[in-house]
C-alpha cells in the first residue's frame, strides 16, 4: 500500500505540481480512499474523480455480438465495445446511445442497462480513473453500419468465439457477464 501510495503521489507532482487558482505548488491529501490536491496556500481543493464512460452491446437475430476495432490510441487495432466518454451533464442511457451514432452512424432507439458498473484506468493517463456503464440493444445484421470517428471496422462474432484482443480490463468483465447471463438478456432485448 506504501509503495503504491508512494508511486501515485509522485504521479501527481509530476502532472499537477502547481495550483490553477494561485499558482503554489500542491499537496497531496489522502485519507482512506478519498485522494485530492489542496493548494495550502488559496485553499483550493482539486478532486480526482473518476471520468463516466458508457458502452452498448449490439446484439443481432443470429445472437452474435458486434465488436468495433479501435482506429486510435490507446490499443489501437484493438477490438472494443462501442461506447465512450459521457458528455458533461449527459445520462450514461443518451451517451451510449449518441456514441453509438458518433461510431457507427446508427439511432438506437431503446437500450437496456447491464447489471455492472466498473472502475477502470484508461492508459492514455497514468492517473484517469473510469467509470464504466454497459448497455445492451437488438439490432438487425442487415443494418447497414459505418464505421467512424475512431473506429476503424466492425465485426459480428458469436458470443463463445471472441477474439482474444480485447479493449479494456472493464470491458472483459463486462462480456463474461454477457456471455454468463445471454439467454436472459437475450430475452430482455428481444
Amino acid at each position: 500500500m506504501k509503495k503504491t501510495n508512494k508511486a501515485y503521489k509522485q504521479i501527481l507532482q509530476r502532472y499537477f505540481p502547481f495550483c490553477p487558482h494561485c499558482g503554489k505548488r500542491f499537496q497531496l491529501k489522502a485519507c482512506d480512499y478519498v485522494k485530492e490536491l489542496v493548494c495550502l496556500s488559496c485553499g483550493y481543493t482539486m478532486w480526482l474523480n473518476s471520468k463516466p464512460t458508457a458502452s452498448c452491446f449490439l446484439i443481432n437475430e443470429r445472437k452474435e455480438v458486434l465488436l468495433s476495432k479501435r482506429a486510435i490510441m490507446p490499443l489501437q487495432g484493438w477490438w472494443d465495445v462501442p461506447g465512450g466518454f459521457l458528455e458533461l451533464g449527459e445520462t450514461p442511457e443518451c451517451g451510449a446511445k449518441r456514441e453509438i451514432k458518433e461510431e457507427l452512424g446508427v439511432q438506437l432507439r431503446h437500450i437496456t442497462m447491464l447489471p455492472c458498473i466498473y472502475i477502470g484506468t484508461y492508459e492514455t493517463m497514468p492517473i484517469q480513473l473510469t467509470l464504466n456503464t454497459y448497455f445492451v440493444s437488438h439490432i438487425s445484421s442487415r443494418t447497414t453500419l459505418e464505421p467512424q470517428d475512431d473506429v476503424s471496422e466492425v465485426s459480428w462474432f458469436p458470443i463463445h468465439a471472441l477474439p482474444k484482443k480485447i479493449a479494456f480490463e472493464n470491458n472483459k468483465k463486462a462480456l463474461r457477464l454477457l456471455m454468463r447471463d445471454f439467454s436472459q438478456i437475450i430475452k430482455r432485448i428481444s
